[in-house]
């Protein structure tokens, strides 16, 4: 196997809340996520949402269905398709192997992935799973999708569609699901880059477009019904207005298309990671209330073999189930924007953690 030399980074970043901000590679946590020998070979989005006790599904984006073999003396991918989402179960992490599952199609994964919208407007529409939150009252699993049209050499957003799975204690071939767009989401603004739960009772949404990232809330019964007529904006003159997504107030500028919204205890802050390809720097958001207002900080620098021009990093996701009281556990996406450089190299396409210590 190919042996590769990867810089170490160590940054210690003060926060301007009195908190220092440590972060470490955690490769002790990268290998358990390391392609298979075969089937599940790599994926990005790495999502991780708690379902019940110590079980968490992992949503991931485009993933490598295939073996692996030799080629040249090392250890390559051979691709046999790439479904465009795929499932994997973590009973009692930290140290517990994931188990990953794929919703089975004609000879092999369905090419659409786990989820197909199911009132499309072009057959061609085709599902990335970003973000997803179990409801607390409901035990029903919300997955927040970015709806993208698919052509023979490009995507193109076409909103934010949320799927509800009625039954997600149950096996996942037998989950029961429904799917509706969020209908003030569209080609230029999508809304799910973030979802959390606040004890009002209201999901936070956090929304990108033109750059900006903004901010919505919903009931949980008016999500599960899908009723977008009840969904409240963050707007102009620091208000809440319902059904009216055209004054937004930005809460921060930032080219990153997908996150987590957590409220960290530790902090007392709501957070999202900020991590976007062809940025060298992953960034922290926290705010003391999801209105802001927020402050950004650098929290850490990809390193340099991730992020040259052949290899691009993306997606960052916090994953508490990994981490202390005082600390941040977060992933990111390297990919590749050639296939076959991809293929080829085992050291990306799968998670890569992050540590963060936070000391006051």
């Amino acid at each position: 196997n190919k042996m590769k030399v990867v810089s170490v980074i160590i940054m210690m970043i003060n926060c301007a809340y009195g908190f220092t901000f440590q972060a470490t590679p955690d490769y002790s946590l990268e290998k358990l996520f390391n392609p298979q020998s075969s089937g599940w070979l790599g994926a990005d989005i790495s999502t991780s949402i708690h379902l019940a006790n110590n079980t968490y599904v992992w949503l991931w984006g485009d993933t490598v269905y295939g073996y692996l073999e030799q080629s040249n003396g090392r250890e390559v991918r051979n691709m046999q398709s790439m479904p465009h989402s795929s499932l994997a179960f973590v009973q009692s992490p930290p140290n517990s192997q994931p188990e990953f599952w794929f919703r089975q199609g004609d000879g092999g994964p369905d090419p659409f992935g786990v989820f197909t919208p199911q009132n499309p407007t072009d057959p061609n529409e085709i599902y990335w799973l970003v973000e997803g939150i179990m409801g607390p009252t409901t035990d029903k699993l919300v997955i927040l999708a970015q709806t993208m049209l698919l052509s023979s050499s490009s995507f193109t957003q076409l909103g934010t569609d949320a799927i509800v799975v009625s039954n997600p204690f149950e096996h996942p071939s037998q989950w029961v699901y429904s799917t509706s767009r969020i209908s003030t989401s569209n080609e230029n603004l999508s809304w799910n880059s973030g979802i959390g739960y606040a004890l009002d009772g209201y999901f936070y949404l956090i929304g990108l477009g033109n750059s900006n990232a903004y901010l919505a809330k919903i009931s949980e019964v008016d999500m599960m019904n899908f009723n977008w007529q009840g969904v409240y904006y963050w707007s102009q003159g620091d208000q809440w207005l319902q059904n009216n997504a055209f004054s937004l107030v930005s809460l921060f500028s930032s080219d990153y298309t997908e996150g987590t919204l957590q409220y960290h205890p530790f902090l007392q802050q709501w957070f999202i990671i900020l991590c976007q390809a062809y940025n060298g720097n992953i960034d922290i958001a926290y705010s003391a209330s999801p209105t802001g207002p927020w402050t950004k900080e650098t929290i850490y620098t990809i390193p340099s073999e991730y992020i040259n021009g052949t290899t691009i990093s993306y997606a960052g996701k916090s994953h508490p189930e990994y981490a202390a009281n005082n600390e941040i556990v977060f992933t990111y996406n390297v990919n590749a924007p050639s296939v076959d450089f991809m293929l080829a190299d085992l050291d990306i396409y799968h998670p890569k953690f992050v540590r963060v210590s936070i000391s006051e």
